[in-house]
């Protein structure tokens, strides 16, 4: 049986949660690197591979920066060009490669590194240089990364630090690469996992004198109201009682 809204306090039948910013924006930037605008660049290098640095990018790097940075797993590396448009390149080792962990895996985590580093900045948008890695697994996980390695639970906090610190655009830099409908697809897949994701974080992180069961049935079905593809049917105590739910009802109470 539904749960009627006459259940519901005043107020909670509209949003139970703050929704969060608005999708990010992702597009994928083809042209030149030396016309890059960005307050951020996300590159990942592995270890003693500097040489991979396309020479625009080298060439913003100081001498002493090459030489301090090896590539090393998890080695991050801000720099802060004299020149050109591009306000600052987080460098990222991916190590050596003779792990356990797939290429993949040790590409996640090194996006996740920058991010989370640049999460902490006041940056409303970060770029991520895929050069040879421009195919649909990469672009995917670049997307995704970008969504939730910089997630804070800050509905119920009041200063700014600890608010949510998502970027408001994604740019995948990948010269002389196409958007191709199998590229859209990768972003698309990514941007709706990530969100879910979040969404999920924040139902779960949520202190449990606010979210009630009251509130978590709205908000299941605010969430279902806006997919085609999607219900939601609530269960009341009469209900769970006749379906012999005694396990839960006993916990609930």
């Amino acid at each position: 049986s539904e749960l009627r809204n006459k259940h519901l306090r005043s107020g909670e039948s509209a949003k139970v949660l703050k929704e969060r910013k608005a999708i990010m924006k992702v597009e994928l930037y083809a042209k030149s690197l030396t016309k890059l605008k960005t307050q951020a660049l996300i590159v990942t290098i592995p270890e003693g591979k500097n040489e991979q640095l396309p020479k625009e990018l080298a060439g913003l790097i100081p001498k002493a920066a090459h030489q301090s940075f090896t590539g090393k797993l998890d080695q991050v590396l801000t720099v802060f060009p004299a020149t050109g448009s591009i306000d600052r390149i987080v460098l990222v080792g991916l190590g050596d490669g003779k792990g356990t962990r797939s290429a993949a895996e040790l590409f996640r985590r090194a996006i996740a590194l920058g991010v989370k580093q640049l999460a902490a900045k006041e940056i409303d948008s970060i770029a991520v240089y895929l050069g040879g890695l421009f195919e649909p697994r990469y672009i995917g996980d670049a997307v995704l990364i970008a969504l939730i390695a910089p997630y804070k639970y800050g509905a119920h906090k009041s200063t700014k630090e600890d608010s949510p610190a998502d970027f408001n655009s994604l740019t995948l830099v990948a010269p002389e690469a196409t958007l191709s409908p199998v590229v859209q697809r990768s972003f698309q897949k990514a941007t709706a996992i990530g969100s879910a994701v979040n969404q999920a974080r924040d139902l779960v992180n949520a202190p449990s004198n606010f979210m009630t069961p009251m509130k978590l049935a709205t908000e299941a079905r605010r969430i279902a109201s806006q997919l085609s593809t999607v219900t939601a049917t609530v269960w009341g105590e009469a209900e769970l009682r006749k379906r012999h739910f005694g396990a839960l009802l006993a916990v609930s109470r």
